[in-house]
């Protein structure tokens, strides 16, 4: 009997990113307006894609993000 490694389903891009300005949105609260939160998304998701392994990409992406916002509100 063969098997088969399981494999991590990595959502679409458009679910990706509407899931992590979601998450950012709820541990963020209202210090950034939505606009803010996306393109932060998008910018992260950009800079990293070909760097870290897609099944990484949701939770280095949200990483990516918050440090980059919270480094702007220090400015």
């Amino acid at each position: 009997m063969e098997t088969t490694a399981s494999l991590t389903r990595v959502p679409s891009e458009d679910a990706l990113r509407t899931g992590l300005v979601g998450e950012l949105r709820t541990t963020l609260g209202t210090d950034y307006s939505p606009d803010e939160l996306a393109q932060s998304v998008e910018r992260a998701m950009l800079d990293l894609r070909g760097s870290v392994a897609q099944e990484a990409l949701p939770e280095m992406a949200i990483r990516l993000a918050r440090h980059r916002l919270a480094a702007r509100q220090h400015f």
